[in-house]
């Protein structure tokens, strides 16, 4: 795959291809330390780890890590960690502009930022970004970090969404992010209903009955709350830091943002952390961080967080269940999985019409 004749097709069908040539991508990089770093004036080693590299039957993907080690003209040597990501889609254009919206208005100033980006390419739709060093919260849960050695992390993750909720940025730039649309599953809700009713046509009545309770329950919350912007897909792997111990955060993906409610970042987070982490701890210990994870972003008990907000946590959670159903079923096959999940998002939304004052489910409800 790595010789002009083995991928000048798959070129021909797609430039987002290119990716697949380490020696145009290890150019491109290059130029981007010269561009964009100055002070390095003398390139002397390019070294990339591959992150993913598929070629799909619509959709591309490419993600490597360079580091490119030069020098000044004293002779200092500086490395250069960066990200090249490119998808044949526009996600990358959207999490470019994201990235420098936020950039540009002050956002990454103190400890908790966003990754910053240097350059989207439009002809191989490539996003390039200066690279954080680190682990995300779901490498120290798989390597087996117990839950006291995580606490200073959860208090930071939640900081971290705090200030993102109430970062206030010009109301023009406000005006360019779209409202979410709880229907636009990735297929849209109607697509997605066409589909499980001409693969699994008995469990379609489950499906829609969810998302009329769903919608109703949504409509019925949209007065108790004030839109504000929403990261959009919250969870362990998105949060980067290179020390449990230190103040600092980083997150990264920013192609989910949207106008909504809040809360919703809150139930994406709680909802995965239980469904990632739960083969790496008891469930007690998961029921504990993700109320610490709740009380540090309110600065308040759980207990004293009122019924309405119960009900957006919980909603939330339901439709990140559900959103968790639609990738195991359309992206990975996995369709027992996929319904499982089906099954614990309507559990979740007993939750909130029950008005029950949990984040938690019972099997036995």
């Amino acid at each position: 795959m790595d010789t002009p004749e083995a991928y000048k097709a798959l070129i021909q069908k797609s430039f987002v291809n290119k990716g697949l040539d380490h020696h145009y991508v290890d150019s491109l990089m290059v130029g981007v330390v010269q561009k964009y770093f100055p002070e390095v004036t003398r390139i002397d080693k390019v070294r990339h780890d591959i992150y993913k590299r598929r070629v799909g039957k619509k959709h591309s993907t490419f993600i490597y890590g360079y580091y490119i080690t030069g020098s000044t003209k004293t002779g200092v040597k500086i490395t250069k960690y960066l990200i090249y990501s490119s998808h044949t889609d526009e996600s990358r254009l959207l999490a470019y502009n994201n990235m420098k919206l936020l950039d540009n208005n002050g956002f990454n100033r103190g400890n908790f930022i966003a990754i910053r980006p240097l350059a989207y390419l439009p002809e191989t739709k490539a996003l390039i970004y200066e690279g954080i060093e680190g682990k995300n919260l779901l490498q120290y849960m798989k390597q087996g970090t117990r839950p006291p050695m995580l606490e200073n992390l959860m208090s930071r993750a939640a900081g971290w969404l705090k200030k993102f909720h109430t970062f206030k940025l010009p109301e023009h730039n406000r005006a360019r992010f779209s409202t979410f649309d709880s229907k636009n599953m990735n297929p849209t809700l109607e697509n997605l209903i066409t589909e499980v009713q001409r693969t699994w046509p008995e469990r379609v009545a489950l499906l829609e009955k969810f998302f009329e309770t769903f919608l109703s329950l949504e409509d019925s919350l949209k007065t108790t709350y004030t839109p504000g912007l929403v990261y959009g897909d919250y969870h362990p792997e998105n949060i980067i830091t290179d020390d449990l111990t230190t103040g600092t955060l980083t997150m990264i993906d920013f192609t989910d943002l949207a106008i909504g409610d809040q809360l919703r970042d809150i139930g994406s987070f709680v909802q995965q952390l239980h469904f990632m982490a739960l083969e790496f701890y008891g469930v007690p210990e998961l029921e504990a961080m993700r109320v610490s994870f709740v009380e540090k972003y309110f600065g308040k008990k759980i207990t004293e967080l009122s019924d309405t907000e119960f009900q957006r946590i919980n909603l939330y959670q339901a439709w990140n269940s559900a959103r968790g159903f639609v990738w195991f079923l359309f992206i990975t096959g996995f369709h027992e999985d996929s319904f499982n999940l089906l099954e614990d998002a309507w559990r979740y939304l007993m939750l909130v019409q029950q008005k029950k004052r949990t984040i938690r489910f019972s099997t036995e409800q």
